[in-house]
Formats: structure tokens, C-alpha cells, sequence
């Protein structure tokens, strides 16, 4: 791409969002999934009533998990204990990847009890496995939700939180 020109083979994404009242913005999109894809392959500009806000952005990131499919089913096998049984399946032929399986227990306030998760685990490419967590439930813990994510650290879900009231 030369400086300042722009074609459309430049262009990976292009669309149209809006600011929420407290002025943040979030967008998702796909990039192109028969190639292997880089951070370094993409150049992120935003622009705001015709004028480049890109330097508005706080994190971007770069993920292809758009192949993974879970299904989070909570149970309570025995008195004060929840169990999480992911089924992960991987769909992507190329590539594995990792995961962090999350069951966390709030109270009536919705505050953080206790949380136990398993991290630092992966999936191989075209794989489907069955993976599972259990937490020992305080009295106080009135919901319990588990997710799946990549990492603690980005904390991007792979699929759907569930929750089981109690």
C-alpha cells in the first residue's frame, strides 16, 4: 500500500459502528481464515465524523476462534459442589488452541465468592475433547456461572457464559 492511497486489495475490513453514551466502541470482525494472519499483516485506522481517532484506541486484539464450538453444562452432583462439563470442539484443521475453562461462584449482590478455573490448556487442531472443573460452593453462593475464555490474561470468550441459580 503506498503512503496515503488505498486500494481495495489494501483492505481487510471496512464497516460502520456506533459510540455508546459514554463515548467507548467495541467492533468484532472477521479477517480472512484461508490464510495465515499476523497482527503485523494489519494496519487498525478509525475515523469519527471524518476525522482519524485511531489513536482513541486502548487494546486491540487478534483472534481466530470463530472455528471453536463449546457446550458449558453446570451441575450440582453433590450439596455444595458445581461442576462445569465443557464438550470443546476444534474444527480448525491448522491450528491448536488454548483455553481456560472458569466456574465462579457470587452472592445475592452478585459479588465474586470464589472461582476456580484450569488454565493453560489446549485443544489440538480438528480435536473435540470434554474437559471439567468442580468448586466447592461457600453458603453464601446464590449463582454460578462458567465460561470459557482464551486466557485470563485477554479474557476473550470462546463461547457463551451459562449460569445455574441455586
Amino acid at each position: 500500500m503506498a503512503e496515503g492511497r488505498v486500494s481495495g486489495s489494501d483492505i481487510g475490513y471496512i464497516g460502520q459502528g456506533r459510540l455508546n453514551a459514554d463515548g467507548e466502541y467495541s467492533f468484532a470482525f472477521p479477517l480472512e481464515s484461508n490464510k495465515e494472519i499476523s497482527s503485523k499483516d494489519y494496519t487498525v485506522l478509525v475515523y469519527a465524523s471524518g476525522r482519524n481517532v485511531t489513536d482513541s484506541i486502548t487494546m486491540a486484539s487478534l483472534t481466530k476462534y470463530e472455528n471453536i464450538t463449546a457446550t458449558l453444562t453446570i451441575t450440582e452432583p453433590e450439596v455444595n459442589v458445581a461442576k462445569v462439563v465443557a464438550e470443546i470442539d476444534n474444527t480448525n484443521g491448522t491450528e491448536d488452541v488454548e483455553y481456560v475453562l472458569i466456574l465462579a461462584g457470587f452472592d445475592y449482590n452478585d459479588t465474586l465468592v470464589d472461582v476456580q478455573f484450569s488454565s493453560g490448556k489446549f485443544i489440538g487442531a480438528s480435536e473435540a475433547i470434554d474437559d471439567e472443573i468442580t468448586l466447592t460452593l461457600d453458603s453464601t453462593v446464590v449463582t454460578v456461572k462458567a465460561m470459557l475464555w482464551e486466557s485470563v490474561t485477554t479474557m476473550i470468550p470462546l463461547t457463551d457464559p451459562v449460569t445455574m441459580e441455586r
